[in-house]
């Protein structure tokens, strides 16, 4: 699998997908309309990614094995506390079940290394079991637990 740096013609696509992903969690884990949550997840990424794809600290790849792109990753590299931090990780959904998930976070916690990181962070919604069992495999464990209900 290789980390291929994102052309900004596929970076305007990517991070549509990921605020409509977030979105989409936001719904469930803050009892948030779908509406409001794409506001939410819209604003809190430009927020993040005040440069585009050019902010500082933030990495946009490719996943690419045998010259086919298989999914996209956005890795964040927190220098001063040497954290890396995976904000999104997609594998196309005609890719999935091939074994190029676990393909990727190998690759990608081999380029936080590289990039400084000595700890490994993501976050994953309850309700994702298959993103779970991925990270599990790839060697990740639970460090917290956010809890919430409706009021």
């Amino acid at each position: 699998m290789d980390l291929v740096p994102m052309a900004f013609a596929d970076f305007d696509v990517f991070i549509q997908r990921a605020i409509v992903h977030q979105a989409h969690e936001r719904v469930t884990t803050d009892f948030l309309s779908l509406e409001t949550a794409r506001l939410v997840a819209q604003t809190g990424t430009e927020r993040i990614l005040s440069a585009g794809i050019h902010t500082p600290n933030h990495y946009f790849y490719n996943l690419v094995t045998d010259a086919i792109c298989v999914g996209q990753a956005w890795l964040h590299i927190n220098r001063s506390d040497k954290l890396a931090w995976l904000y999104f990780l997609h594998i196309e959904p005609a890719q999935r079940q091939q074994g190029f998930g676990g393909h990727a976070m190998t690759a990608i916690k081999a380029q936080a290394k590289a990039l400084g990181a000595q700890v490994f962070w993501l976050n994953v919604v309850q309700a994702n079991s298959a993103a779970q069992a991925l990270y599990r495999q790839a060697g990740l464990e639970i460090a917290a637990f956010h809890m919430n209900c409706q009021l």
